[in-house]
């Protein structure tokens, strides 16, 4: 059984959004034959693409963010797990992803821990 996974990880600090990893592990993860939800991937297909986010304010980043941590909140309770990318724990939008996840019981891993539990079998 394929596993859906939500891809989670830090965003508004990192360069450009942190979008080339998470479209990185994303394919890794794909290709490994799980289901994966990536954020950068939903952001860009609401038309926010990195050149609209980078020209964002401070206020309209916050606005933004309130308007799709919802949306991801509940995409995070139809997966099966958690895949966490490397500053997670830094991060307080993925932190309170994870916390979200493991209140109601949606395991959370390292993304190298996905790939490694497929490479290991």
């Amino acid at each position: 059984m394929l596993e859906r996974l939500y891809l989670c990880g830090p965003m508004r600090h990192i360069v450009d959004y942190n979008f080339p990893l998470f479209d990185k592990v994303t394919k890794q993860l794909r290709d490994a034959g799980y289901i994966v939800t990536n954020p950068a991937e939903m952001d860009r297909a609401c038309g926010f693409t990195l050149e609209i986010l980078k020209n964002m304010t401070k206020k309209e980043l916050e606005e933004y963010t309130k308007e799709v941590f919802p949306r991801d909140i509940a995409i995070i309770c139809k997966s099966d797990a958690i895949a966490y990318l490397p500053g997670a724990f830094q991060s307080d939008g993925a932190s309170a992803e994870m916390a979200c996840a493991k209140a109601v019981g949606i395991r959370c891993q390292s993304a190298e821990y996905w790939l490694n539990l497929v490479t290991s079998k």
